[in-house]
C-alpha cells in the first residue's frame, strides 16, 4: 500500500490557519454580538474541525469506503441532533403550575419565593 506523502509546507500551512482561527476564536468570544455568538462560535470551530480531519487525519488522501462510512457517521449525527433540538424545542419550558404543594413549600419560613406568591403577580407572569 502506497501512501502520499504530504509536504511539510502544507501542515506548516494549516498549522498556521488552526493558530489564526483560534485567534478568531477568542477575539470574537470577547465582544457581545447577542444571537450571533453562538453562530460564529460554531463556524470557527467547524472551520477548525474540518482542517484537522482534512490533513492531520488524513481524510483528503484517504480511500473511497473511508469517505463513505465518515459521511454516514455525519449523517446519523446530524439526525440525533435533529431528533433531541426537535423533542428540547416541542416541550413547554415556561409555564409554571401552582399547585397546594407549591403553596405549602414557599409558605415555610425561610423559603425562597420566586416565582411570585400572590395571585396578581402570578397573573402578570402569564
Amino acid at each position: 500500500m502506497t501512501e502520499k506523502i504530504v509536504p511539510i509546507r502544507t501542515y506548516a500551512t494549516v498549522f498556521v490557519a488552526l493558530l489564526v482561527l483560534l485567534v478568531a476564536s477568542v477575539v470574537a468570544a470577547q465582544f457581545e454580538l447577542g444571537p450571533w455568538n453562538t453562530a460564529i462560535a460554531l463556524g470557527i470551530s467547524v472551520a477548525k474541525a474540518v482542517l484537522i480531519l482534512l490533513f492531520f487525519m488524513h481524510f483528503l488522501y484517504s480511500s473511497p469506503l473511508t469517505r463513505v462510512v465518515a459521511v454516514a457517521a455525519l449523517l446519523w449525527m446530524g439526525i440525533g441532533a435533529v431528533l433531541t433540538f426537535g423533542d428540547y424545542l416541542t416541550r413547554d419550558w415556561t409555564t409554571v403550575r401552582w399547585t397546594e404543594y407549591d403553596e405549602r413549600v414557599l409558605d415555610r419560613p425561610g423559603a425562597i419565593s420566586y416565582p411570585p406568591r400572590n395571585q396578581e403577580a402570578r397573573e402578570a407572569t402569564k
